[in-house]
């Protein structure tokens, strides 16, 4: 939200959205868009990306800039544009937001209420905005993996010390076993032997 109100204050009549790729890299997600109808938003989340998927969805799935200048003509915007009218959208420029790897992770977009050529400052604003979105992208997916692989550790230890304990237990309860039956024997073994001595004394 930040970045996308960083870009609406600097470039004066945009309308700035940013989306992201859901887990399986083939559908573009709601991320941020404060100054879009809830209703667009909620519209365009979870659709396919593909090469007639609007400004975002085409941007995703080609790995580049799309400059659409009139939504209303132009045929990405095909599946769209009604969607678009409702709202008084009429121009998109959509930026991949790219991974380190080289993968998309999302997308950074500016509307306008007006048919609208690529503007170099905007293009700029927006393509830096699109680098440091991926950083910041990157960085959480760093961190929940970092916190998985700890929840996992700890589940392994966890589950470690459970099976040592229950292998103490055991190991535990087969020495007792083994000690009362030895305690049989001898009970069995000295109430036999007293029993000769008597006999032996009897005699």
């Amino acid at each position: 939200r930040e970045l996308v109100r960083l870009v609406e204050d600097m470039a004066q009549e945009t309308i700035a959205s940013i989306h992201l790729m859901d887990d399986t890299g083939t559908r573009i997600q709601h991320g941020a868009a404060p100054s879009l109808p809830d209703e667009y938003n909620q519209a365009l989340h979870g659709t396919v990306i593909g090469p007639l998927a609007g400004s975002c969805g085409t941007a995703a799935f080609r790995g580049r800039p799309v400059f659409v200048a009139d939504i209303e003509t132009d045929p990405l915007w095909e599946p769209y544009r009604d969607l678009a009218r409702s709202q008084g959208l009429r121009a998109c420029w959509s930026f991949p937001i790219m991974a380190s790897d080289g993968h998309v992770l999302g997308t950074a977009a500016v509307y306008y209420r007006q048919p609208r050529t690529a503007d170099p400052a905007v293009v700029d604003l927006v393509s830096r905005v699109a680098h440091v979105a991926a950083i910041a992208i990157e960085g959480r997916r760093l961190d929940q993996r970092a916190v998985a692989l700890s929840e996992r550790t700890e589940a392994n230890r966890e589950d470690e010390r459970t099976h040592i304990a229950r292998e103490l237990h055991d190991q535990l309860g087969q020495s007792l076993t083994a000690l009362k039956l030895e305690i049989a024997w001898l009970n069995r073994r000295l109430s036999g032997d007293v029993a000769v001595e008597r006999r032996l004394e009897a005699m």
